[in-house]
């Protein structure tokens, strides 16, 4: 193609037609920088098919990801639920005066603890290694970005705060008023009679009980912002 172009201007210019020549020169630069501006775009549109298809990639992950947080989210709730029965129990049992049985060592063997959910930030911590712009829908990736960084922080550090505070006082009350067995599945008080009057561990046990349906409801609440996010990447990945 180039040697055309060469004996063509060569010819014009031998035959004295410059004015040929400057039209046909003209043309030729418009030809070419026609055939560059094809290249960009045919460049430039290979380039986003391939961010789109990162993106694809990484808004699926996300939806794994998420939907494990889910089914892990119900396995803290109902973790979480087991310790708030185990304290609801024993306060019970203190406050109408019943006897110790079986079932109750074994709830007197349980009062700490709680269902602690960590998050799965696999994909996210991906796509923060691409780049975010990555999503081209700007509300969907400023709701990914609140998802991680600000409400999943709200689940995970102000219930670890709020726990670990009352827990640590927590632990060192009931070592001091229960008895535990060696296979800690069992565990009674030291002085029944001295409990059931022992107003301090019995607020102890309320406030536990106020602190775990607290959890709870951050978990109810974490559960629901997620199916908000994965309703919208749902809908992304649709277009």
């Amino acid at each position: 193609m180039l040697k055309i172009f060469r004996k063509i201007r060569q010819d014009l210019l031998s035959e004295g037609k410059t004015a040929k020549y400057l039209k046909y020169a003209i043309g030729e630069i418009v030809l070419v920088v026609i055939g560059i501006l094809i290249a960009l775009q045919i460049n430039n549109w290979n380039e986003s098919r391939k961010e789109r298809r990162i993106e694809s990639n990484i808004l699926n992950e996300i939806l794994v990801n998420l939907e494990d947080d889910l089914e892990n989210l119900d396995l803290k709730i109902e973790e979480t639920s087991t310790f708030l029965t185990h304290s609801s129990k024993v306060l019970e049992h203190l406050q109408n005066q019943t006897p110790i049985t079986d079932s109750l060592q074994y709830h007197y063997s349980a009062l700490i603890g709680h269902g602690n959910f960590e998050p799965t930030l696999i994909a996210y911590e991906n796509l923060s290694n691409i780049g975010i712009d990555i999503i081209q829908n700007k509300e969907l990736r400023q709701a990914i970005s609140e998802l991680y960084s600000i409400k999943y922080y709200a689940i995970v550090e102000d219930r670890r705060t709020v726990v670990r505070r009352f827990q640590e006082n927590q632990v060192l009350l009931i070592q001091n008023k229960i008895k535990i067995y060696e296979n800690y599945r069992k565990a009674e008080p030291i002085n029944l009679e001295e409990l059931r009057n022992d107003i301090p561990f019995q607020n102890m046990l309320t406030t536990n009980i106020w602190i775990l349906n607290w959890v709870i409801g951050r978990y109810e609440k974490g559960k629901e912002e997620i199916k908000i996010v994965q309703g919208q990447i749902r809908k992304e990945l649709e277009k």
